[in-house]
């Protein structure tokens, strides 16, 4: 008997998909490590970075007898003797002036690539892309669903909504329409606090409303709603992609371009064909063209929502990005199938404000960010767009924005 088959006997409620996200621009979803410079080599003639393998450094320059002076470079507060162009430590001006040959110091590398400069900017820190325990790159499940988590708040919120007919293992809460629409209503006259807050508070208590659907009793009494137990993304279940190759990254710097109506915005490049600016801050990210492959498994007895309820809050999503924040920059149309993952892929693209508050988003964001942003989104309601930047990757005379991709069932 196949075991798979047999599975499906026994657990008809378990839906399991096949799906792929296509990286349409790079996407970066980091694991909260820095590269330091003494980690990686950044060869400036070929523009091509190697990260190393620090044992096998460390063994060469010890076996060399030269660990010694590697450590008192680093450790020394004077920059005298070896320093780099921008006057700062790094393991390549070391390598060059103790005579080590690229030859050597290339075996150490645990993998390298490109690096695409839109302009002068030193390489300092890097941001490094999430491994696995064999040190090969993948996109965490939990990624994916927060991915998904965003845009179904949104568009449960935004749209009648049915769920499924089947019989679940428990029943459910009614949505209380009113209740949402009266915390729209809070958020669109209420107080902005300072703090990166925004809508974390109302965020919280829509999810309530609209996620913690299930009746569970805990004895003879009805369990509290705010209890996550009550939640229906329970039956919302995503694994970890497939390993990806180190040969599917690629490093990004972060550049962002200001939308058509910042002609009068000091911070714009003087060239009026390219609204850009580049900030010295790289990432590792899945290059354009990468493949993700990942499971989703819906269970019908907790989830009371479609694979195709899933597919339509994300494009319902995009939609919204689209017509409140991407227009302005002539990006990204409405496009089925269309997602955001990662970080660094944009204020809209994490947060619902656009969303829920639609044609009052534009006060609503540009308050948040002026309060957290200080001398940045202070012009923001005037110039009729906020964020008034969206950050863009540029390669081989292409424009790619970050954190886009494509999702399609592959199999069920």
């Amino acid at each position: 008997m196949n075991p798979k088959i047999e599975e499906n006997k026994m657990t008809p409620y378990l839906k399991r998909y096949r799906m792929k996200i296509t990286a349409i621009g790079p996407i970066h979803v980091g694991d909260g490590k820095k590269l330091k410079k003494i980690e990686y080599i950044y060869d400036k003639h070929n523009n091509r970075v190697f990260v190393l393998d620090t044992t096998k450094t460390y063994s060469y320059l010890e076996q060399e007898g030269k660990l010694g002076r590697f450590q008192e470079y680093i450790l020394s507060p004077k920059k005298d003797r070896y320093k780099d162009e921008d006057n700062s430590k790094d393991i390549f001006s070391f390598l060059l002036k103790e005579n080590i040959s690229k030859e050597i110091w290339e075996s150490w590398k645990r993998y390298d690539y490109d690096i695409t400069e839109r302009e002068n900017k030193k390489l300092n820190e890097i941001y490094s892309f999430v491994k696995d325990a064999n040190g090969r790159p993948y996109v965490p499940g939990s990624s994916i669903k927060g991915m998904i988590r965003t845009a179904l708040l949104a568009y449960l919120v935004g749209n009648k909504v049915e769920g499924s007919d089947e019989e679940g293992m428990f029943s459910y809460r009614d949505v209380d329409e009113e209740k949402i629409q009266s915390i729209c209503k809070k958020v669109k006259q209420g107080r902005i606090d300072e703090g990166k807050k925004g809508l974390r508070n109302e965020a919280g208590e829509l999810e309530t409303l609209v996620f913690h659907q299930l009746e569970l009793k805990d004895g003879n009494r009805l369990e509290y709603q705010k209890n996550a137990v009550c939640s229906i993304l329970r039956g919302l279940l995503v694994r970890d992609s497939q390993p990806l190759s180190l040969m599917d990254l690629d490093l990004a710097q972060k550049v962002d371009l200001f939308s058509g109506n910042t002609r009068r915005d000091s911070r714009v490049s003087r060239d009026d064909k390219e609204k850009t600016r580049a900030i010295s801050t790289f990432k590792e990210v899945l290059r354009p063209g990468t493949e993700i492959y990942f499971d989703l498994i819906l269970d019908s007895k907790v989830f009371p929502y479609s694979l195709d309820t899933i597919l339509s809050a994300l494009d319902y999503f995009n939609e919204q990005c689209y017509y409140y924040h991407y227009k302005h920059f002539q990006r990204p149309t409405c496009e089925k199938g269309i997602v955001w993952l990662g970080g660094g892929a944009g204020y809209c693209t994490k947060t619902v404000s656009y969303p829920l508050l639609q044609e009052e988003g534009l006060d609503f964001v540009s308050e948040v960010l002026a309060k957290n942003f200080s001398n940045y989104h202070d012009r923001d309601k005037e110039l009729g767009v906020s964020p008034r930047t969206t950050p863009i990757f540029l390669q081989s005379n292409h424009t790619y924005d970050q954190g886009m991709g494509k999702i399609e069932l592959v199999e069920s």
